[in-house]
């Protein structure tokens, strides 16, 4: 059984998402806070404030494909795919150059589980912009998805040369090594993955899979511990803690 992937991500899925500007200037009305984000309102809030731009004939063509783009990640949010697709393709017709709308928009194919759609949208996302790290990190998790890992690597190392910060590329650039039982590089891109996040409770549980797959079944344990630690509610790590002690014939407390 492979690590489990934890990218969105910032985003949601373990992919990375973002959040843009405002599309003005203007003070913001209470509906604009909620809509954006700002005021953190609970999602049908949110979805409800955005409904209400989209709606408006008072508001300008950016603000609602702003709106438009808010909506759809608070329907994400809710699981509800169909309309946050709908609603980011409706920025995209606002806006064209909505970079941002193609890769969430490709965040929610890989959620559909349809990678080939998701990287049609990645792929528009970094034609728009090309210093877009979290495209090249949700695309490289979609040809991981398909298999094809030379690929994948290639996205993942864009994405860490356009921010070498992010831990969570780290970690997804892991699992593919990982997959291609490279488990020393795999390792050494979750230290680093956990250099820069050190509560990144997946990068414990994808380096203790990568640990057990090497025989290092006590480095794997002390892993998962602290996986677990860190994220309590999390199966994987509780899952491959006790496959481990299966494989070494005794429990460990």
């Amino acid at each position: 059984m492979h690590p489990r992937l934890y990218p969105l991500v910032s985003g949601l899925l373990a992919l990375l998402t973002a959040v843009p500007a405002s599309a003005d200037s203007a003070p913001a009305s209470q509906d604009w806070r909620n809509c954006t984000g700002e005021a953190q309102a609970p999602i049908d809030v949110v979805i409800k404030s955005c409904t209400a731009i989209v709606q408006s004939s008072r508001e300008t063509r950016a603000k609602r494909g702003v709106a438009y783009y808010h909506r759809a990640t608070a329907y994400r949010e809710k699981g509800r795919t169909d309309p946050a697709i709908e609603d980011y393709s409706k920025a995209i017709e606002l806006d064209p150059n909505y970079a941002l709308a193609y890769n969430d928009g490709g965040a929610v194919y890989m959620q559909k589980a349809q990678p080939n759609r998701a990287i049609q949208s990645f792929d528009q996302a970094i034609k728009v912009d090309p210093k877009l790290a979290s495209a090249y990190n949700n695309r490289g998790g979609a040809y991981s998805t398909k298999g094809d890992f030379e690929r994948a690597i290639r996205d993942y190392d864009e994405a860490i040369r356009l921010a070498p910060s992010d831990a969570a590329a780290f970690n997804n650039r892991g699992l593919v090594f990982t997959r291609r039982d490279e488990f020393d590089r795999a390792i050494e891109d979750y230290n680093r993955a956990i250099q820069l996040d050190p509560k990144l409770a997946g990068a414990y549980t994808n380096r203790g899979g990568a640990y057990g797959r090497k025989g290092d079944l006590d480095r794997a344990a002390r892993d998962y511990d602290q996986a677990i630690r860190l994220a309590p509610w999390d199966a994987n790590a509780f899952n491959n803690r006790a496959a481990r002690r299966d494989r070494s014939g005794h429990s460990r407390l």
